[in-house]
């Protein structure tokens, strides 16, 4: 048993994720599918991340100043984002 996940990022370019759902010694086939979705929530996790950072990295060499333009306090902005992002769970 596998999980398998396909990103398409904004210019179309694609990238599959896939993930065996057999953990060493486990004979029990739900705890080896939550093995799998543990392993899949990781790779999801380190897509977004580095995608995320080349972004930020793109937008601050491509325009410095235009890079926090509206952001007076950055930290201010960041926190509202995540208190937004809470209250959506």
């Amino acid at each position: 048993m596998e999980l398998l996940g396909e990103y398409v990022g904004l210019e179309g370019q694609r990238q599959q994720l896939r993930v065996p759902c057999e953990a060493p010694g486990v004979t029990d086939p739900f705890q080896s599918l939550l093995s799998g979705v543990a392993q899949m929530r990781e790779l999801v996790t380190e897509l977004f991340g580095s995608q995320v950072q080349r972004e930020a990295q793109d937008r601050v060499s491509a325009a410095p100043d235009e890079a926090l333009d509206g952001l007076e306090n950055p930290r201010e902005a960041f926190l509202k984002d995540s208190v937004e992002e809470a209250a959506l769970i």
